[in-house]
């Protein structure tokens, strides 16, 4: 097949034109980095180093760490609203992106 030499340098700067457009998006994006969960305060009862992760599902008894996660249960609500920490001290349950 033979393809013309003027559409062949329209493909390649198109080409040329999507890579440095994708590379600016690239660059001028910016990530958050999260506080560890040592460091979050609970707003139960003001202890440091106290959150830990929920976990929603049904747990291995044989393998989990109840110390280090939390068991959130076998059903999500599956809108964002599920809490995601949990306080070892109060039990106090609810988002990380509230307290950072």
């Amino acid at each position: 097949m033979i393809v013309p030499m003027l559409t062949l340098e329209r493909t390649t700067r198109q080409f040329t034109e999507f890579i440095v457009s994708v590379h600016q998006y690239f660059w001028n994006m910016t990530t958050k980095r999260r506080k560890r969960l040592r460091s979050l305060i609970c707003p139960g009862c003001a202890a440091v180093g106290t959150m830990r992760q929920i976990l929603y599902g049904m747990p291995d008894p044989d393998v989990f760490d109840f110390e280090k996660y939390a068991v959130g249960g076998c059903c999500m609500n599956g809108d964002g609203t599920d809490p995601d920490i949990q306080c070892r001290n109060c039990e106090w349950e609810g988002l990380r992106k509230d307290l950072e």
